[in-house]
């Protein structure tokens, strides 16, 4: 296998999809999170058996998901969402993630609580141009 490509697919795919890494895991029958980042990491590599769950699961062809790195590929032929997706800091794909795994219900409630804290002025940024004038003002 090329490890260098396929451990950056592992995550590059894992983040794409918003899933964890014990999401993951339970997906391969595997008792810890730890193993997916030791594949991802490259100290350890999937058995092709967990390889061709996986590529199923996020529907690339094997041989690509081994091959090549199709974070790179994928930024080349769509440039604008590659910036989008740069501009998330891990904390907030790790956000994402987390909130993709919830059922209706919790992300109803997730919503109904974003709501109500956007609307305390001690939980949410200043517009850019509050931030100059406060800045000003200092």
């Amino acid at each position: 296998m090329c490890v260098e490509n396929l451990k950056k697919n592992l995550r590059y795919l894992r983040r794409k999809h918003g899933f964890s890494q014990p999401f993951i895991a339970s997906k391969c029958n595997k008792k810890s999170y730890t193993t997916i980042q030791k594949w991802e990491s490259g100290d350890a590599e999937p058995s092709l058996k967990d390889v061709v769950l996986l590529a199923e699961m996020y529907g690339v062809n094997i041989d690509d998901f081994v091959k090549t790195d199709l974070e790179n590929k994928e930024t080349s032929l769509n440039p604008k969402k590659s910036q989008k997706t740069a501009s998330l800091s891990s904390f907030e794909q790790s956000l994402i993630s987390d909130y993709r795994q919830l059922n209706t219900s919790g992300k109803e409630k997730v919503k109904a609580y974003v709501n109500d804290i956007k609307g305390n002025p001690s939980f949410t940024e200043p517009e850019p141009d509050e931030k100059e004038e406060a800045l000003s003002s200092a």
